[in-house]
């Protein structure tokens, strides 16, 4: 962030907030902990209709963050992620939500990942892919079982990750209290899970906001 860029968005931060910012050590995780405030303000501000600097962010332990809102405002369901320069939030109103990014990697081995990671049932399916989709297929997985502990955090739910593999062998987006939506957006892998099923999930590209 350029210099001018980063004294708006600190002022846009509370005490408590610039506080837990001051804590990280390294830049770069400070610099994603500024930024991603920034675009939950300016999110939830977009579903709810009220300013930006009305919202404010408090830290959960084991969780992700909450909402401080005036009184009579409805909390939207958030959650935040982030990889290597990319971080993102998404916001939506009477449901739960979990966000995963993940910078895609032509030159990672993912079948060996997959059998690390993932079920052997899971790990199967990505092994049965085509060489060029390999890649997609385990970033799939890996961003949708990152999304869906985030969804159970916010949810307050404990429970064991579901396998992302049908009776068949094939990929399934959605099972018990839970539905998933995958996308791509540049180089990047996104997931996003969800209490119940979303007709859509519009992109936003906020970097406007930080220049």
């Amino acid at each position: 962030m350029q210099d001018e860029a980063l004294t708006r968005a600190m002022q846009c931060l509370t005490s408590e907030e610039r506080q837990r910012y001051a804590s990280f050590t390294r830049a770069e995780r400070r610099c994603q902990y500024l930024i991603g405030r920034v675009l939950l303000r300016h999110a939830v501000s977009r579903v709810t209709g009220i300013h930006p600097k009305l919202v404010a962010t408090v830290d959960r332990r084991g969780s992700g963050p909450g909402l401080t809102l005036p009184d009579g405002v409805l909390h939207p369901g958030i959650s935040i992620s982030h990889s290597r320069n990319w971080i993102a939030c998404i916001t939506g109103t009477g449901i739960s939500l979990g966000l995963d990014i993940e910078v895609t990697d032509e030159s990672r081995d993912v079948t060996a990942l997959a059998d690390a990671a993932f079920s052997g049932d899971e790990a199967a399916w990505i092994h049965g892919q085509e060489a060029h989709a390999r890649v997609s297929a385990f970033y799939r997985f890996w961003t949708v079982k990152e999304a869906l502990i985030k969804l159970w955090s916010n949810s307050e739910k404990r429970q064991p990750l579901p396998l992302l593999v049908d009776d068949n062998g094939g990929p399934h987006s959605s099972g018990a209290g839970w539905h998933s939506l995958t996308l791509a957006y540049r180089n990047l892998a996104i997931a996003v899970c969800s209490g119940m099923a979303l007709p859509e999930v519009v992109l936003v590209d906020a970097t406007s906001l930080l220049a």
